[in-house]
């Protein structure tokens, strides 16, 4: 059941059209899914497919956010152009806390 939520998720409102608006609710989502895993309730194959599947999800949410731009195959409906300013790799990692701490690394060419 979780497996498909995320599925769902992931396919309307981090699909290949997206907008802030879906992307923010989505990420509150997946935030509010990390914070109900715990290791003591991930028991079986499954529940740890899901956890790894929400906090997977979680990552690429966020990254999704952060891009105000559209590139590539991920087409931002509210900011539809390439801006030259976005072209960075995104660096996600967990800080104190499970919170997302974001850095920019360049690209090199």
């Amino acid at each position: 059941a979780r497996r498909d939520w995320v599925r769902d998720l992931m396919w309307n409102q981090v699909g290949i059209l997206r907008d802030g608006e879906g992307l923010a609710a989505a990420a509150a989502d997946l935030r509010d899914a990390c914070n109900q895993i715990s290791y003591a309730s991930v028991a079986s194959p499954e529940e740890v497919e899901a956890a790894a599947m929400i906090r997977s999800a979680r990552l690429i949410t966020e990254a999704a956010l952060k891009r105000t731009e559209s590139r590539g195959a991920h087409f931002r409906t509210d900011y539809p152009r390439k801006d030259p300013q976005w072209r960075k790799h995104i660096v996600l990692f967990r800080g104190e806390g499970g919170d997302i701490i974001t850095t920019f690394a360049p690209v090199l060419d």
